[in-house]
């Protein structure tokens, strides 16, 4: 049965008046980002350091990604498949509150190579994540939803590129935090990542019946390994 024009615009407003929480989120982070931003530039400028200038070059990724991911969430397209319970929302739900949690969470003082090092896992995962939202463009979403089946760029090998990158993000903040705090979020975040990967792949299958022929010849996480 065909959808009209007018209940097509009905769904599309009803899809981003349920992504508005999300998208103030990211947009308030944008901005604590933006004022950490402001401030380690202003010391930059006084006293240049190599660690601060790659924190500085991850925190304007940081601040792109949040961006793009606004943009994807006001210009995507309703979705074909949603996944059905509160479990897999949930799962989803608590793995960005999770995320949530690193703004607030006590900041240790490393020093300038566990800095730098922790700035570079940043970058590759900031890069990773930018690079698999040029593929998978407004299809994307936070919870379990199917919109159409990317399956070129990075999703030709792998079949969650955000996750990888998202892994190396994880582990750059929580280099820079207090433990065991920083690590105990990490884990429930990776936890909490494999747990939406089941129910993203269980929308996917519903909806495109040519998923399980690319699931039986992708790799999960990391080519030739998982």
């Amino acid at each position: 049965m065909s959808v009209s024009t007018s209940d097509k615009a009905w769904l599309k407003a009803f899809d981003f008046v349920a992504a508005l929480p999300v998208i103030v989120w990211l947009t308030w982070n944008c901005g604590l980002l933006s004022l950490a931003l402001f401030l380690e530039a202003r010391q930059f400028f006084h006293q240049a350091q190599w660690a601060l200038g790659l924190k500085i070059l991850n925190q304007t990724m940081a601040i792109a990604f949040f961006v793009l991911q606004i943009v994807l969430f006001a210009l995507r397209p309703v979705a074909k498949q949603k996944s059905q319970g509160f479990i897999p929302r949930f799962a989803a739900i608590f793995t960005m509150g999770a995320g949530l949690l690193y703004f607030y969470a006590p900041v240790a003082s490393p020093n300038d190579l566990v800095q730098g090092v922790a700035a570079l896992f940043g970058i590759t995962g900031l890069s990773l994540a930018l690079y698999a939202l040029r593929w998978l463009g407004r299809s994307f979403s936070i919870l379990p939803e199917a919109r159409r089946l990317v399956t070129d760029g990075p999703y030709r090998y792998v079949r969650h590129p955000l996750y990888v990158a998202e892994a190396f993000s994880t582990l750059g903040v929580t280099l820079q935090l207090q433990q065991p705090l920083g690590a105990l979020l990490a884990i429930s975040i990776y936890l909490g990542q494999f747990a939406r990967m089941g129910y993203e792949e269980e929308v996917l299958e519903r909806a495109f019946p040519e998923y399980a022929d690319y699931r039986k010849r992708t790799f999960r996480l990391i080519p030739y390994i998982y």
